[in-house]
């Protein structure tokens, strides 16, 4: 989740998680706190996030 956005919170109103209690990344994102086990790998470098990425391939209907 982007915790450092200030905007964070209140866009995701009550589904927002308390960034006291979830695992920081770095300084914009954290990981839920189930998520435990992936931020260790995260942090031993076995595990790496790629954020808003898309291919530049698009279906297109019919």
């Amino acid at each position: 989740m982007p915790i450092g956005d200030p905007a964070y919170a209140a866009l995701r109103g009550p589904l927002a998680i308390d960034p006291s209690n979830a695992t920081k990344l770095d300084g914009l994102f954290a990981l839920h706190p189930s998520l435990a086990q992936t931020a260790q790998m995260f942090q031993r470098n076995e595990a790496l996030f790629v954020h808003a990425v898309a291919s530049p391939y698009r279906m297109k209907d019919g």
